[in-house]
């Protein structure tokens, strides 16, 4: 019996949620890496920005987004290395605190 792939994407913006979803029936195991645990809908960002919407409307827990997928995990870090020879890959778990200031 061989084992499955395993599969990691790099942040859940809108490639990150399609590339996972996309991968929802194969067979394989999913890791999805965001640095934040929410997925922003950017496009509506000015409607925030001038008091049209609350912020919750434009932003959805990348969990919930992901929940019906049993071949998905969602870890919360930033990668810092990826290392493709021995096909690892590193993530800083820093506390929540430390990602506010971070504007990338």
């Amino acid at each position: 019996m061989t084992a499955r792939h395993r599969v990691v994407i790099i942040g859940g913006g809108f490639a990150g949620l399609r590339a996972a979803r996309a991968l929802r029936s194969a067979p394989v195991d999913v890791t999805l890496i965001d640095r934040r645990n929410y997925h922003l809908f950017q496009p509506l960002l000015y409607q925030v920005a001038t008091g049209s919407l609350s912020p919750g409307q434009i932003a959805a827990p990348i969990r919930s987004v992901l929940s019906r997928q049993k071949n998905t995990r969602v870890l919360m870090g930033d990668v810092v290395d990826i290392s493709t020879p021995s096909r690892r890959r590193s993530v800083s778990r820093t506390p929540p605190s430390d990602r506010r200031g971070s504007g990338s």
